[in-house]
């Protein structure tokens, strides 16, 4: 499994299972006196193969695509009107995930998360979505008659700094730790979080150093990483070292 830095934790919610809209620009922290660099290609390294992503934006700046440069893996971002993020597809060769959400007076209150293989649905679950201190403090998502899931984020210093997960009887926690440098998708932070795959991704200004995830009460698995910087702040190369691992999945991050 690829351990890609900015898509590492995504790990938990298949265990457990705008973009910033414009007008908020002015809501971005530590704004570096107007230098915003936009993330437009990451070149990844692990074991000798190399992956590149690609990341394209619209004349809002608002990120659009964030592809695998071959076009294998794919995420497609969706706007309304006013600018609020309402649709992630996700999707591979053969399988597709889409999120949607409703939003009530600029806030996300209610959603969809469905899952395809080829054109044949394959899940369909409802999502609650709770705010408080204008961030989204919880997701719960539910299918049919199953246990519903619930992801509880918490948040430090403009970061998410943790995210424990309960699914019927069986509970997941992850927490991070955070450099004082930016995040590389720090032009494109989310004002909130409508996936918790995009979690880390979009939701922390700061690059990450370290997260850890257990399952209940044991150890998962955690990954320690460090960087290169610019002389604004952002990251140029990154290494991940995952635990129980003999290698670092290498990375090259390129802006606009």
């Amino acid at each position: 499994m690829k351990k890609n830095l900015l898509i590492l934790l995504t790990a938990i919610v298949v265990v457990a299972a705008g973009c910033k809209k414009d007008k908020d620009k002015d809501k971005n922290p530590d704004n570096n006196d107007g230098k915003i660099k936009y993330l437009t290609k990451v070149t990844e390294t692990e074991e000798g193969e190399i992956r590149v992503f690609i990341l394209t934006y619209d004349n809002k700046n608002r990120l659009i695509s964030y592809n695998l440069q071959d076009n294998t893996e794919a995420k497609i971002y969706s706007y309304d009107a006013n600018g609020n993020l309402t649709k992630i597809e996700s999707k591979t060769d053969t399988e597709r995930e889409v999120y949607e959400v409703a939003y009530t007076n600029g806030v996300p209150t209610t959603g969809t998360r469905k899952t395809y293989t080829g054109q044949t649905l394959k899940s369909n679950e409802t999502i609650q979505y709770t705010v408080a201190d204008g961030r989204v403090s919880k997701i719960v998502m539910k299918e049919g008659n199953d246990d519903p899931v619930e992801y509880v984020l918490t948040y430090q210093n403009g970061n998410l700094s943790k995210m424990d997960v309960t699914a019927g009887e069986q509970t997941f926690s992850s927490a991070f730790t955070y450099g004082t440098k930016k995040s590389p998708l720090y032009a494109s932070l989310l004002k909130y979080i409508i996936s918790p795959g995009e979690s880390l991704e979009f939701s922390s200004k700061n690059e990450l150093l370290t997260a850890a995830i257990t399952l209940g009460e044991n150890p998962g698995f955690s990954s320690t990483s460090t960087f290169t910087y610019d002389g604004d702040g952002y990251p140029l190369t990154g290494k991940t070292r995952v635990s129980g691992d003999d290698h670092d999945t290498v990375l090259k991050f390129e802006y606009k």
